[in-house]
């Protein structure tokens, strides 16, 4: 996978090394040894760069970054304890082996998140079903609900 370069990001933004280190939470130091390339990033401070680059320059992403899209209410359906559901203990063998691949595809994609190798994007299957939606027809039925 390739690095993001530093001094990319940097002069896309029009920033010093100062600047960029302050934004991410370490020392110019620190940002001065990745650009010489003296050293490589730390996950977290790969996650961070990977961060700020899709958020102010989308375009300085590297092309072998992952971006999943998700749908939060299914990754949070798959990621919970079989064993809450209703009925669990009736599920067949194939839809208990659906469930755990599925599982293990969500589990690993916020491994590679976090270790900064992919974005997770967050869109809704249902965009009339999101909790903001859900909120606004809530206040919408009954405005005296905020006091």
């Amino acid at each position: 996978m390739g690095q993001l370069s530093t001094v990319q990001l940097r002069s896309t933004l029009g920033w010093s090394q100062a600047d960029l280190a302050r934004e991410i939470s370490v020392s110019r130091k620190t940002i001065s040894r990745i650009d010489n390339g003296k050293t490589t990033p730390q996950p977290n401070i790969q996650r961070d760069l990977l961060r700020l680059a899709m958020e102010r320059a989308p375009l300085t992403i590297p092309p072998d970054v992952k971006q999943h899209v998700i749908d939060p209410e299914r990754m949070r359906h798959y990621l919970h304890d079989p064993k809450a559901t209703a009925g669990w203990r009736h599920w067949s063998k194939p839809k208990r082996g659906q469930f755990r691949r599925w599982r293990l595809f969500y589990q690993r994609i916020l491994a590679d998140a976090h270790a900064g190798r992919c974005f997770i994007v967050y869109q809704y299957r249902y965009k009339a079903d999101t909790p903001q939606a859900r909120l606004s027809r809530l206040l919408d039925t009954s405005p005296d609900i905020l006091g």
